[in-house]
């Protein structure tokens, strides 16, 4: 929640795309749509009902672009269930081997991603997404059978505290104009740590 509210803050034209379609998909209290509090949820003085949680796409786009820059945990690894030899290296992986590869590195390399240092969260609207979602390219959660159970979850949760939020408030850029993080890196655990200045909305 961090980086998204950073990332709204030094792009102000993605935040306000994010916004416009955040209040396209509201609808009056008076509207005669189903009310039952099981399915809709009040922001502000309005319904979100689930089916326009879904139709969220530029601000899902905005998340996974976020999640592809922000990696909370990049490193990531397996142990061989057998030897393995690569045909292209020659190289073998033993059986009981573990093997660690790092997130970031795919999310940054050029193969996958065009201008991969840049902000661009269209890469992932839903006529693009498939290419990089089904290629394994992004693995914010994972990819496979051992993917994180909560790929669908996490990202719906995010959507909605980002609506709370941008009905009440605009975030943005710190004062002092600075728009980069700095990045610590734990040796051991290769956590990402980041403390972008105050900002003020």
């Amino acid at each position: 929640m961090t980086a998204i509210i950073y990332q709204l803050a030094v792009n102000l034209d993605c935040q306000q795309r994010v916004y416009d379609e955040i209040m396209t998909c509201f609808r009056d209290n008076t509207d005669t749509h189903d009310t039952d509090t099981n399915t809709t949820i009040t922001i502000g003085d309005q319904l979100f009902d689930w089916q326009s949680l879904a139709r969220l796409d530029y601000l899902d786009a905005f998340i996974c672009e976020t999640f592809r820059l922000h990696l909370n945990f990049d490193r990531d690894g397996r142990v061989a269930n057998q030897d393995y030899t690569d045909e292209t290296t020659g190289v073998t992986i033993e059986k009981d081997r573990s093997i660690f590869f790092s997130r970031s590195a795919l999310h940054s390399s050029t193969d996958y991603y065009r201008q991969p240092d840049q902000f661009i969260p269209d890469r992932f609207l839903k006529s693009n997404r498939h290419q990089l979602v089904d290629s394994g390219a992004f693995l914010v959660f994972g990819f496979g059978r051992r993917m994180c159970p909560a790929y669908k979850f996490a990202p719906m949760v995010l959507k909605l505290t980002v609506a709370q939020l941008l009905v009440g408030y605009k975030f943005l850029p710190p004062i002092d104009g600075q728009t980069t993080v700095e990045w610590k890196v734990d040796p051991i655990f290769q956590h990402y740590v980041y403390a972008p200045n105050d900002f003020f909305y």
